[in-house]
């Protein structure tokens, strides 16, 4: 019987050798990762640092961020949350012999000025005018005035700063130049703190011991006394 050599219906056809068919080729492989060279490390971190001195140098905004108490950020951060100011703390006011609060001695006062210079430094005008109306506020609900945080305001301010004017016009309108005296703390106040409260004595005249006359936070507070530089003007 014989074998037929005709490829039967449907069969497969025979394929010719193939090498690949038989022999795996293997698998491409990543180059393994070569350590960062020190010298090119060395080269990002000058041409990082030079694009930093040519930030400065082309006037370009740069921040760093103020040294204050890290109560005072506690109470920053607070305020960006609900805008409302949280500086009383026990504690806060120390009382004579006789029971009587010693009203230069009122902590908070210093914790708001210290909230508005924080406010300036920051460049967020919103915060340093929030601050410094809690001043006037705070001034108003207790009829008390702040008499010794003169040195540390003209320590950190300049000559036209809102809360050195507001400072200077307490003393002139509602202390009528006894508060730069012993026993408040501005007694010991900069030299030119207490000639700015003289010459403001001098030019607001008779003018301050009218019951009649408002002081100037109490006309315009904003207008007088607040930064808006890039903010919206407050609301009448």
């Amino acid at each position: 019987m014989g074998v037929s050599t005709r490829r039967q219906r449907g069969a497969a056809k025979p394929r010719a050798f193939d090498e690949d068919t038989i022999t795996a080729k293997p698998k491409n492989k990543l180059p393994k990762k070569q350590p960062p060279s020190p010298v090119k490390t060395v080269v990002q971190k000058r041409q990082a640092t030079q694009a930093y001195i040519n930030q400065v140098s082309t006037g370009l905004p740069t921040f760093q961020l103020p040294s204050e108490d890290p109560d005072i950020f506690r109470i920053y951060r607070s305020w960006l949350y609900d805008k409302h100011l949280y500086t009383v703390t026990p504690g806060d006011e120390e009382t004579d012999i006789t029971g009587h609060v010693a009203l230069h001695k009122d902590a908070e006062w210093l914790r708001l000025a210290h909230c508005y210079l924080l406010g300036r430094e920051m460049k967020d005008e919103r915060f340093a005018n929030a601050s410094l109306s809690s001043i006037v506020e705070k001034m108003a609900a207790m009829d008390t005035y702040p008499t010794g945080i003169a040195t540390e305001i003209y320590e950190h301010t300049q000559i036209g700063d809102k809360l050195r004017k507001l400072i200077i016009d307490v003393h002139v309108w509602k202390g009528l130049g006894q508060w730069i005296r012993a026993p408040h703390d501005d007694a010991e106040g900069p030299f030119e703190f207490v000639r700015n409260v003289l010459n403001g004595m001098a030019e607001a005249g008779s003018e301050i011991y009218d019951e009649k006359c408002k002081a100037p936070w109490e006309e315009d507070l904003c207008g007088a006394y607040h930064w808006h530089e890039v903010s919206e003007k407050c609301k009448a």
